[in-house]
């Protein structure tokens, strides 16, 4: 066995023997028993934060040099934050990158983007218009628009094209049960 899928697979072992000290971490595995390069990981939102009741899927994808390169790893449930980009789910994380050592494990490295739920850090954004709300101190602002996609995902309110965090504006908001909320949306 190659020393790539040795440590994967260890890495495996050892999420699944240790899952109840990673209660954060809803899911880790790789999407397939054929490609250890591909995984997929499920986050519970960190508690008082804005994603807080809000499960998040990320994409993980794992260099061949691993664990001297780190793994990309991209949100693919869309939300608001300022080290996630709107679009594409990137994050922007020091340990995914310069700060990365082949000590950090997959677990580990979702660790650290749920810490960075819950510790955004606007100094480094992806999303330029929620590291501004984060920077002006208007909280609940932040709060609420964070708030607003997951909330939109979960209930499955989709009939509304797009709700783009960054670019729209939402007026006219109203709402009679959580599954019947009408936003109209201009941009």
């Amino acid at each position: 066995m190659a020393p790539l899928a040795r440590r994967l697979l260890a890495e495996l072992s050892d999420y699944r023997r240790n899952a109840s000290s990673f209660d954060h971490l809803l899911s880790l595995s790789p999407v397939s028993d054929e490609d250890l390069l591909t995984w997929h990981a499920r986050l519970k939102g960190p508690k008082d934060s804005p994603f807080e009741d809000f499960d998040f899927d990320l994409s993980i994808k794992v260099p061949e040099a691993y664990p001297s390169k780190p793994p990309s790893i991209y949100f693919t449930t869309q939300l608001c934050h300022p080290n996630v980009a709107v679009k594409t789910g990137e994050i922007c994380l020091d340990v995914l990158q310069s700060e990365w050592s082949p000590a950090w494990t997959l677990a580990s490295a979702c660790t650290a983007v749920q810490a960075l739920l819950a510790c955004p850090e606007p100094s480094s954004p992806l999303n330029v218009d929620a590291a501004n709300l984060v920077r002006s101190g208007d909280k609940m602002a932040y709060y609420s628009i964070a708030r607003l996609r997951p909330a939109l995902l979960s209930f499955r309110i989709a009939t509304v094209q797009t709700v783009a965090c960054p670019d729209t504006a939402i007026t006219d908001c109203t709402s009679t049960t959580p599954i019947q909320t009408r936003c109209h949306i201009t941009s």
